[in-house]
């Protein structure tokens, strides 16, 4: 009776972390990117990769600001790491900025500030 009671309880576990565990369909990031005074910064490159377990890096998808310093980006998340990247060449400077994703959040808002590299 005792065993029983115990595979009961762990078929009832293992059914729910599976169920608590659900990863969204999409993720949703967007946000504004500035410079270091406060200003828009248009034509950024906004790419979300994945990392694998072999360290490999795989570009996911991208974007680029717009005239206002906005993006919005759209991936279907898996059980990889995921990380955003924001670069841009301008004015003799490189700017670039890195930060990770949430992969259980489906909308997320990531606002930036690039500085020079």
């Amino acid at each position: 009776m005792l065993m029983l009671l115990v595979a009961v309880g762990m078929m009832t576990l293992t059914s729910c972390r599976k169920v608590f565990n659900i990863l969204p369909k999409t993720v949703t990031v967007s946000g504004q990117v500035t410079d270091e005074n406060g200003q828009p910064f248009e034509g950024v490159g906004v790419s979300v990769s994945k990392s694998t377990f072999m360290s490999l890096i795989i570009p996911v998808t991208g974007t680029k600001t717009d005239e206002n310093g906005f993006y919005q980006v759209e991936f279907e998340p898996d059980e990889e790491a995921f990380t955003m990247r924001y670069e841009i060449d301008k004015d003799g400077y490189h700017y670039l900025a890195c930060y990770g994703v949430d992969k259980w959040k489906a909308v997320q808002e990531h606002d930036v500030v690039l500085k020079k590299q």
